[in-house]
């Protein structure tokens, strides 16, 4: 009888051994479960995967917020805010709210919460929200004066606002603020203040931010595009050209800087190479209008006429006039007859003048004369207006709204003669072209081409 009372004690005791693991777990899950997802998202992070790593932050709020554990449901909150702001989901507007409220509740620094007030305030003018960004921003001001999110957003409403110069001033403090206080989002700083210096054109100091803004890890591809944009507009190809290559390494997908690459290598008159850049697969997949001009003149420059023709056709909504300009010249170079553009010429001043140069209307005019003229527009508006009317030009002064871009012009004129075999004023033209460097002005690189094949005659 005593053994079978103990047998029956044993189912008893068996139960302890379950009823201790499954507390110890609960209390593992509760001390390391927030934190174990919070390092799942960290790595998915790493790796560049936004939509698995905000799963794995949603986890961890969930988890801290079932346990109570606050610090663990801040620390995810503040991973999932900056996860979401670079998804662009709205919901990060709410999940600033979110941390504020819980910030404000565990007794927080008011430093802390100005951060997170004026990250609010960032995201809201990042979206339009100029009205409501502009109040969150002096909210965080108001408990600290120099947070650099409120900063940033209050130089995004400027900018939105249009007073450029005051933006400047306002992501400089954001900047100086940020290095400070060691702070998050330098790089970031440092690209909105490059964005407000193009727009006033100060790109020298625009590309000194770009690159900080890239050594502070700011790699993605607008950062890229703005910063080649830069070095063309300083005139320093070399620069431009590696930074394309650099970008093009680090994403190869990336279709567009093929592009800057071919244009810059136009500029420096390495037609061949620019044509072997468009070639590779990965620049095919280029979806954007102006990628068709860009090959065209590519192609242009190289002497494979019948492709560049496709190309300016299909890139013509990009740049009506020179499509139609440029198509014409090929026509010319396999010596039609006939200029026959499948094509509608547009009635601006531009295209109007372009279709007059090339049919030869203007071949009488003397390249001198020409060149004198744009010379006479920086000296006085009113010989200059003048003078248009005695060449019969002077539709190019009354479109209102619409500069004359004089190198475009001079091409114009000097490809035509170059076609016809007038050389010494097409030369004279069309070195006045390639001496004005205006490297984002199609005509540039194929005056390049027109002068080279000049000199070989």
């Amino acid at each position: 009888m005593a053994e079978s009372a103990k047998a029956r004690k044993l189912p008893k005791a068996a139960w302890v051994i379950p009823i201790v693991l499954l507390l110890a777990l609960v209390v593992l899950t509760a001390l390391f479960g927030a934190r174990f997802y919070t390092i799942l998202g960290n790595n998915a992070l790493e790796g560049g995967d936004l939509v698995s790593a905000r799963r794995a932050y949603s986890r961890s709020i969930r988890m801290s917020t079932f346990f109570g554990n606050a610090d663990a449901r801040v620390n995810a909150l503040r991973k999932l805010i900056e996860v979401e702001a670079q998804l662009g989901l709205e919901t990060s507007v709410e999940r600033c709210r979110q941390l504020r409220a819980l910030l404000e509740k565990t007794g927080a620094e008011d430093e802390e919460i100005a951060e997170v007030i004026g990250r609010e305030a960032w995201l809201l003018a990042k979206s339009g929200r100029t009205e409501m960004a502009t109040v969150c921003a002096r909210d965080a001001t108001k408990l600290d004066e120099e947070c650099p999110n409120a900063l940033h957003a209050l130089g995004l409403v400027s900018l939105a606002n249009e007073n450029d110069m005051k933006a400047v001033e306002y992501f400089e403090r954001a900047i100086y603020s940020a290095k400070q206080r060691n702070s998050g989002h330098l790089a970031e700083h440092f690209f909105a203040r490059a964005l407000a210096e193009i727009r006033i054109d100060n790109f020298r100091r625009a590309q000194r931010d770009l690159e900080l803004a890239v050594e502070s890890g700011k790699t993605d591809r607008r950062t890229w595009q703005l910063l080649v944009k830069c070095y063309i507009k300083l005139q320093e190809l070399s620069k431009a050209l590696n930074a394309a290559e650099r970008a093009i390494h680090q994403d190869e997908g990336f279709s567009a800087m093929y592009f800057n690459a071919a244009s810059v290598l136009l500029a420096q008159g390495e037609f061949a190479a620019a044509l072997q850049m468009l070639e590779k697969p990965q620049a095919k997949k280029a979806d954007f209008t102006e990628a068709g001009i860009t090959y065209a003149v590519s192609c242009h420059c190289n002497g494979i006429f019948d492709k560049a023709r496709r190309f300016y056709a299909r890139g013509y909504p990009a740049d009506p006039e020179f499509a139609a300009l440029a198509y014409s010249l090929t026509l010319l170079e396999n010596a039609e007859a006939e200029i026959d553009v499948p094509m509608e010429w547009p009635e601006t001043a531009r295209g109007r003048f372009f279709f007059r140069a090339v049919t030869g209307e203007y071949d009488d005019i003397a390249a001198s004369d020409f060149i004198a003229l744009a010379d006479l527009k920086e000296i006085s508006e009113e010989r200059y207006a003048a003078q248009l009317d005695e060449l019969g030009l002077g539709y190019l002064a009354q479109e209102e709204g619409l500069p004359v871009a004089w190198e475009e012009l001079m091409f114009a004129l000097g490809a035509r003669l170059a076609c016809i075999g007038r050389t010494a004023h097409a030369k004279e033209l069309l070195e006045r072209v390639a001496r004005s460097q205006k490297y984002f002005y199609w005509c540039y690189p194929l005056s390049l081409w027109y002068s080279a094949r000049l000199e070989q005659k």
